[in-house]
């Protein structure tokens, strides 16, 4: 019977000491980007934090090579004028980043991982402005990700709307790349 109060008692320390370095992991992060910011409420929580920033910035390099490769298709070398299997091409890159965007910014609630989530105060001037964020911890190495708690500022924080923009600018080409060759 006393192995297990020890086991246990050793187990509620172990969780106890976590969660401290965890909560001063997240002040310390907060404190580095905000001056004099005070922590109202740190508690457990999930969203999808980690895998959102891993899945974003494939998002971006992916949508940097379509682009890429769309503009070979839609401006082929040796100015050559560009082909119906060109147009395929172009119209077959396109409609696949767009899907892998859309599954993207149909993630918010997929994989969700064990997080924090922080409530604090930033002082601006004289008044103080209320922040809430969700915090990730990476058990791995130490990495500490924080995200907003709204989907779309989260997007917007690391410049998705900039990513759709790049895509879309080259729809247009690729319709008038059709219409071009279909005359």
């Amino acid at each position: 019977m006393k192995k297990y109060e020890i086991l246990i008692c050793s187990l509620l320390i172990s969780l106890l000491m976590s969660c401290n370095k965890d909560e001063s992991m997240i002040k310390k992060d907060i404190n580095s980007r905000f001056v004099n910011a005070e922590v109202i409420e740190i508690k457990p929580d999930s969203a999808n934090i980690h895998v959102a920033f891993n899945v974003l910035r494939s998002v971006h390099l992916r949508a940097g090579d379509a682009v890429i490769n769309i503009f070979k298709q839609l401006y082929p070398e040796n100015g050559k004028e560009p082909t119906y299997q060109n147009y395929l091409r172009a119209k077959m890159i396109y409609d696949t980043i767009s899907k892998e965007m859309l599954d993207f910014e149909g993630s918010e609630y997929k994989y969700r991982d064990f997080c924090y989530l922080v409530k604090f105060l930033v002082p601006v001037n004289e008044n103080k402005i209320n922040h809430t964020e969700y915090y990730f911890i990476n058990k791995n190495n130490g990495d500490v990700i924080h995200r907003s708690t709204d989907w779309k500022t989260f997007l917007l924080d690391h410049k998705y709307d900039e990513i759709i923009d790049e895509v879309l600018k080259y729809y247009g080409e690729i319709l008038d790349l059709k219409m071009k060759i279909k005359q």
